[in-house]
């Protein structure tokens, strides 16, 4: 199933933030899940209220495990999602294989619910009532409009995991004349 890109409506504003849910169901146990994704231009996802991915470079898409944050029954994906400036979006394909051999999609489609403000629980409550909440609005197919030569099918399958910040190695450290560590 082909992911759209979602946001509150057809134009973003500069310094826009925006909150995303999808509830979904799974029927069965969950053998591995991953989820892949990218925003326009900042976005934290959660699974059942933990953290599975974070971006800020749209346009390398970015997948984390989701296996650990899914259980058997109603699930919830929540998003925080930021434009710096100009055009915003956010994509995402979550994919999980259950231990009978089944394989769940569930992509960014206009069945999503968006708000320009989080409530209580609105990221771990999957039972939450979402009064004031919308339906996104679907932007573009992934693979086409703004973001159509970043992101694509080829880059959103080989999404790899953002890096972790890593801190120069001693040995690379040089102290300036006349300081001392």
């Amino acid at each position: 199933q082909t992911p759209r890109w979602l946001w509150r409506g057809e134009h973003a504003s500069d310094g826009e933030t925006v909150y995303l849910r999808k509830t979904f169901e799974i029927d069965g146990e969950i053998s591995s899940a991953t989820i892949a994704g990218s925003c326009d231009n900042h976005m934290k996802v959660w699974i059942n209220g933990e953290r599975v991915l974070t971006a800020d470079e749209w346009t390398r898409p970015v997948r984390g495990d989701a296996g650990e944050s899914l259980e058997t029954g109603i699930n919830l994906i929540a998003v925080e999602a930021r434009n710096d400036g100009g055009p915003a979006a956010f994509l995402a394909r979550l994919t999980i294989e259950t231990e009978a051999g089944r394989t769940l999609v569930v992509p960014t489609d206009a069945s999503w619910q968006v708000s320009q403000a989080p409530v209580d629980g609105w990221k771990d409550d999957a039972e939450l009532a979402t009064e004031g909440w919308t339906g996104a609005t679907e932007i573009a197919l992934l693979g086409e409009g703004t973001w159509s030569d970043a992101v694509n099918e080829a880059s959103l399958t080989a999404a790899r995991p953002p890096r972790p910040p890593a801190a120069t190695p001693v040995d690379r450290i040089t102290v300036a004349p006349g300081f001392h560590v």
